[in-house]
């Protein structure tokens, strides 16, 4: 094994993230059913909030919080409590990625494993239970945690420094072109673009390795 580390993206690179179907139960919580023009909204404000967070507009908490303050004022209760309990639904709404299972079987105690999201702490403890993942990794990093979020370097320099230094040889993986492989190859890491539904490359995107499947990555690390 080249590496010493490998490094991995969580939503849609190691778990499937159905947003809609934690809405649709977090709503029924709430006596609510979701139409698609409820989630379409949703979704679009969403994807604006997000964008602002990965560029540093925005912390965190306003993320959480915005996100669901229509909501919030409909039901009579509060953003924060709209979100942890999205939050708490998507533990369930998260599965596996297809190959994951196997990936990480094939290069647990050969490599030190790690992951580096942008999404929210709490979350992540449950989906790894849930997985079967819970003693897997080595270092678990959130956006959340670290106060700021991928591509910037800082977020890196956070993981860095929770290792115990920079590695001299780690793989970054993940299914976002800028926040993972930009983002990695800007402080020095391979990276690899898990490119599953086959998009053209970005200009000014240059991965180490680019796979469709994570039965590739698996071959390509065997």
């Amino acid at each position: 094994m080249q590496y010493q580390w490998v490094l991995f993206d969580a939503d849609e690179t190691l778990f499937r993230f159905n947003s809609k179907g934690g809405l649709q139960s977090l709503l029924a919580d709430y006596g609510h059913t979701m139409t698609d023009t409820c989630f379409s909204d949703f979704q679009a404000k969403n994807l604006v909030l997000w964008d602002r967070y990965h560029k540093g507009e925005i912390d965190a908490k306003t993320l959480q919080e915005d996100r669901f303050s229509q909501w919030g004022q409909r039901f009579g209760v509060s953003p924060q409590q709209l979100n942890q309990g999205f939050l708490d639904a998507m533990v369930d709404h998260c599965p596996p990625m297809e190959g994951a299972h196997s990936l990480l079987h094939s290069l647990k105690g050969r490599v030190k494993l790690g992951i580096i999201s942008n999404g929210f702490a709490s979350m992540q403890p449950g989906r790894l239970a849930k997985a079967g993942w819970s003693d897997v990794f080595d270092l678990v990093v959130t956006s959340e945690e670290a106060g700021i979020a991928k591509p910037d370097p800082a977020i890196f320099a956070f993981t860095f420094d929770k290792m115990g230094g920079k590695p001299q040889k780690a793989l970054m993986v993940g299914d976002n072109p800028h926040a993972d492989v930009v983002g990695g190859n800007n402080v020095g890491l391979d990276t690899c673009w898990f490119n599953r539904h086959r998009l053209d490359r970005p200009q000014g995107v240059n991965p180490t390795y680019e796979v469709a499947a994570l039965e590739e990555l698996q071959a390509l690390l065997a």
